[in-house]
C-alpha cells in the first residue's frame, strides 16, 4: 500500500514538474560566430566603410595668399580653379585680382592667368570657352587664358554699390525665414498635443 502510495506521488510529481517546465519561455538560440548578420549590422558596416579611395591630395595657392574658391572640369577632363580671395557679407573686394589653374587630370600644373577682378564663379562653354564671373562682371577666356571679352551685368553692379540696403535686404529675409520656421513648429506641436489627448482618451 506504501508502495502504490508513493509510486503515484511521484507520478504526480513528473506531471506537476512537466507542466511547470511547459509555462516557461523558451530562450532564444544563441548565435553562433557563423549566424547571418542583421540588417543594422550591415548598415552600420555600410557607414564605416568608405565609398571612394583617395588617390591624391592636390594644394592650389595664388599670389598673395589667394586660396582655391570653386573648380570645374572642361571636355579634355581638364581641371580649371579659381584662386580668388575668400567671399564675404560685405561684397566682392576692389582693387583685387583673381587667377585660373589649369591642371591635368592627375592633378599636375599646366597653366594659370590673371583676372582682373574679385571672381567667385567659374565655368566652360559647350565650345571650350571659360566664364569667370564676380563683382558684376563676366569675363571669357578661350582654352589657353587668352581673353574674349569683359562685360558688367548692371543690376548687379547697382545692386552692389549700396551695401547697406543688401544688409537690410539680408536681414529681413533671415527674419523672415525664422518667423516661418516657428510657424511650422507651433504647428507641429499643436499636432503632436491632439495626437496625444487622441491617444489618451482612446
Amino acid at each position: 500500500m506504501n508502495a502504490m502510495r508513493i509510486l503515484c506521488l511521484c507520478a504526480a510529481v513528473g506531471l506537476c514538474a512537466r507542466g511547470l517546465a511547459a509555462d516557461e519561455p523558451t530562450p532564444p538560440p544563441a548565435k553562433s560566430a557563423d549566424a547571418p548578420k542583421t540588417v543594422d549590422a550591415a548598415v552600420d558596416k555600410a557607414k564605416a566603410e568608405p565609398t571612394h579611395e583617395k588617390l591624391v591630395e592636390i594644394k592650389v595657392k595664388g599670389d598673395g595668399g589667394l586660396g582655391l574658391q570653386t573648380l570645374c572640369a572642361d571636355a579634355s577632363g581638364r581641371i580649371l580653379a579659381l584662386v580668388a580671395q575668400s567671399r564675404y557679407f560685405e561684397g566682392p573686394a576692389k582693387d583685387t585680382t583673381s587667377e585660373v589653374h589649369v591642371l591635368t587630370a592627375d592633378g599636375k600644373p599646366v597653366k594659370e592667368w590673371k583676372v582682373a577682378f574679385h571672381a567667385h564663379s567659374i565655368n566652360i562653354g559647350p565650345d571650350g570657352t571659360v566664364f569667370v564671373a564676380g563683382d558684376g562682371k563676366v569675363a571669357r577666356f578661350d582654352a589657353n587664358g587668352k581673353a574674349l571679352g569683359q562685360v558688367e551685368l548692371p543690376h548687379i553692379a547697382d545692386m552692389l554699390k549700396d551695401k547697406e540696403k543688401m544688409r537690410a535686404d539680408a536681414e529681413k529675409q533671415l527674419k523672415q525665414q525664422r518667423d516661418q520656421f516657428d510657424k511650422i513648429k507651433k504647428q507641429f506641436t499643436e499636432q503632436k498635443e491632439k495626437l496625444e489627448k487622441k491617444k489618451a482618451t482612446s
